[in-house]
């Protein structure tokens, strides 16, 4: 459609990721469509991976292999074991809403989200704060240095077509965008 390449998130479920062909329909797919697989992001929750197998994170290994991006969605609100954190390939760690619906201004929520950025730094991720709906929100999330935020202010949700004209206008008049002042923020569809 003559739009820049952008990277499409997708959702799994546990049933998707324990099946035997999975990675292998994953590079039919990207096969099939001529997609890099950059442009494709597969998003577990932390449920999903609790007691992961050997042949999950193999399977895992092999997405990265073909460029896919891994998120961790959701994170903060299963049941954390942390160690997964350390031995699973993700590239991406997704602040679930809940933390950032009460930033700024609930010391709680804010030192959450602190501590999700700086672990995710640590960990070589990518962090991402979902539900962001407020500039007051985008403000605090750039002072803890979380470079991508997705949410009601940036867009709501839109079809494809009506996504197309989005990027078309955004890239013919920049200035069309929400308020950015201070250090930037990237905002994911």
């Amino acid at each position: 459609a003559g739009l820049p390449a952008l990277t499409v998130g997708v959702n799994l479920s546990a049933f998707q990721l324990q099946q035997s062909g999975f990675v292998a329909g994953v590079e039919h797919v990207l096969a099939e469509t001529r997609l890099d697989g950059r442009y494709l992001n597969l998003e577990l929750t932390e449920s999903m991976v609790m007691g992961t197998t050997g042949a999950v994170v193999a399977s895992l290994e092999r997405l990265r292999g073909l460029g896919v991006s891994l998120s961790m969605d959701d994170f903060g609100t299963g049941y954390s074991n942390l160690g997964h954190l350390t031995h699973l390939p993700l590239d991406i760690l997704k602040i679930d809403r809940s933390f950032i619906r009460d930033v700024p201004g609930h010391h709680g929520a804010e030192s959450i989200a602190r501590a999700i950025v700086s672990m995710g730094h640590s960990l070589g991720m990518r962090v991402v704060a979902e539900g962001v709906e407020t500039v007051a929100q985008m403000e605090f999330l750039r002072s803890i240095w979380c470079e991508y935020a997705q949410g009601y202010l940036f867009c709501k949700p839109l079809g494809a077509i009506a996504c197309a004209a989005w990027m078309r206008e955004r890239i013919a008049n920049p200035a069309v965008s929400k308020p950015r002042p201070g250090r930037s923020i990237k905002r994911v569809a």
